[in-house]
């Protein structure tokens, strides 16, 4: 007896303690994908951060998920002053939120589809200040899902404010 229970006992390698301790926290994993992003190690940091998606790989639930990992990520970029790699991350996010919309289109659901779009046009409109791209992502949410009326309300106030901005950059007739 006394020789199995020494058998079975645990090296520090495997014990419980240990196998926790390599057990990151939300927080430690985006940190380590942030690095990742700064790097150019795009595969790395979505590993680092889809480990923490509840949905299934793959879905557009899952790249949803990740999309607002990233977006987190580029806003803690810009508040430190690091536009660049804010920059880029957007750019990441999108890529993400278009891998969205294909799953979505895969599996027919217009509702995500609608939800990648108009993710997508808030990305546009906030961080890339491009009007333009953010209103055409808005149309296109509006078109696969009319009755999404928060999206109706942000495509509405960006139409009406952006119209304003070109009426008073409008050269004056003489």
């Amino acid at each position: 007896m006394e020789t199995l229970r020494k058998s079975r006992r645990l090296s520090p390698r495997n014990s419980p303690r240990a196998a926790l301790s390599k057990i990151k926290t939300l927080k430690e994993a985006t940190t380590e994908a942030g690095a990742h992003l700064q790097s150019g190690n795009v595969s790395e940091a979505r590993s680092k951060l889809a480990a923490f998606n509840f949905a299934k790989p793959g879905t557009p639930e899952w790249h949803l998920e990740t999309t607002a990992r990233m977006v987190d990520i580029a806003e803690s970029f810009a508040r430190k002053g690091n536009a660049k790699d804010a920059k880029t991350t957007i750019g990441i996010a999108l890529a993400e939120l278009d891998s969205a919309g294909l799953a979505a289109a895969a599996a027919g659901d217009k509702s995500s589809q609608s939800c990648a779009k108009a993710a997508s046009a808030r990305l546009h409109e906030r961080f890339r200040g491009d009007p333009v791209a953010a209103l055409a992502d808005f149309e296109a949410a509006l078109v696969l899902d009319p009755s999404d009326a928060e999206t109706r309300a942000a495509y509405e106030r960006l139409r009406g404010s952006y119209q304003n901005m070109l009426l008073r950059t409008k050269p004056a007739k003489k």
